[in-house]
């Protein structure tokens, strides 16, 4: 992550004007979901974990410079096309991004029957260092509040590997080459 003080000197040596943009490189902006679960099929539960997440607690924890932003699918670097989900212009699906708990709860239960979930986050610790590992475990923990058990891993894989996904029967698809 960067210092408040590398920041400001890097600020005024190369951003002059002003123009920031900053990347979503350390703050939260999805998680991939096991399909083959069902569960993780019915949209109640993917809101139900969004609404789990403080967005200006994690930016607090995990943006010294006081200047990043709340994340949806597009990152800030993407204006103007980016739209802040904290800002009146997001519209009604802002209420997603917003933590509420009871809602979470509430979500949570309508869709799979129980007040609990349990997940697995796995996150390559071993690629990225320990600011990465510490990052998960602080999802892990915004996350418990609203029922979901996490059991966190941390891999030491140094290469980028894509695993392999399951294409629904009928599903157009077509292969690397």
């Amino acid at each position: 992550m960067l210092s408040s003080s590398l920041y400001t000197e890097a600020s005024r040596r190369f951003d002059p004007d002003g123009q920031e943009h900053f990347p979503p490189a350390s703050i939260l902006n999805g998680f991939t979901f096991n399909f083959d679960d069902d569960n993780w099929g019915d949209r109640r539960l993917c809101q139900s974990l969004s609404m789990a997440f403080d967005h200006d607690d994690m930016l607090e924890v995990l943006d010294p410079t006081g200047h990043g932003a709340w994340m949806s699918t597009l990152p800030p670097a993407l204006e103007p096309y980016f739209l802040d989900p904290s800002k009146p212009e997001f519209g009604p699906q802002a209420k997603w991004y917003t933590k509420n708990i009871s809602e979470a709860k509430k979500l949570m239960a309508a869709a799979t029957g129980s007040d609990e979930v349990k997940i697995e986050i796995t996150s390559n610790a071993g690629r990225y260092g320990s600011a990465t590992q510490q990052f998960w475990e602080l999802q892990a923990s915004l996350i418990l509040e609203a029922g979901f058990a996490s059991e966190t891993t941390m891999t030491s894989t140094q290469g980028c590997t894509n695993p392999p996904r399951r294409v629904p029967a009928g599903a157009a698809h077509r292969s690397r080459r």
